[in-house]
C-alpha cells in the first residue's frame, strides 16, 4: 500500500469514529460494549452463528485449494458486509426503538467504502 492509500482509509476511519461519536450524541444512544456485541434476540443469534459457520466453512475450503490470498481477503469482505446487514435488519426490524440501527447504516456505508477502496487499489 502507497502511503496515499492508508492515509485515505486512516481519514475513512477517523470519520467513521466522529459521525458515530455525533450520532450517539444526537440521537440519545447509550454506548455499547466495546468487545461484545450484545443480539437482539435468539433468531438474531442463531443468524449470525450460521453466517459465521458458512465463513468458517468457506474458509477453509479455499485455503485448501491453495487459491490467491485476494479470494481470502474478497470471502473475508464479502463475510463482514453480510454479517453488518443482517445486524442492521435485525437491529431495525426488532428494535427500532434504541435507534442503534442508524448506527448500523453509517458503519455499513463506510464499511462499503472500505471496500470500494480495497477493490480500486488491489488493482
Amino acid at each position: 500500500m502507497t502511503k496515499f492509500e492508508i492515509f485515505v482509509i486512516a481519514i475513512i476511519l477517523i470519520v467513521s469514529i466522529i459521525s458515530d461519536l455525533y450520532l450517539r450524541r444526537k440521537l440519545a444512544i447509550p454506548r455499547r460494549r466495546i468487545f461484545w456485541y450484545k443480539t437482539v434476540n435468539n433468531s438474531h443469534k442463531w443468524g449470525e452463528r450460521i453466517i459465521s459457520f458458512t465463513y468458517i466453512i468457506g474458509a477453509i475450503i479455499l485455503i485448501y485449494k491453495d487459491l490467491e490470498f485476494v479470494f481470502l481477503v474478497k470471502l473475508m469482505f464479502t463475510y463482514f458486509f453480510i454479517l453488518f446487514l443482517f445486524r442492521t435488519y435485525m437491529e431495525w426490524r426488532y428494535d427500532s426503538e434504541n435507534k442503534e440501527y442508524v448506527l448500523s447504516i453509517v458503519g455499513l456505508v463506510y464499511y462499503l467504502l472500505l471496500i470500494l477502496l480495497f477493490l480500486i487499489f488491489s488493482n
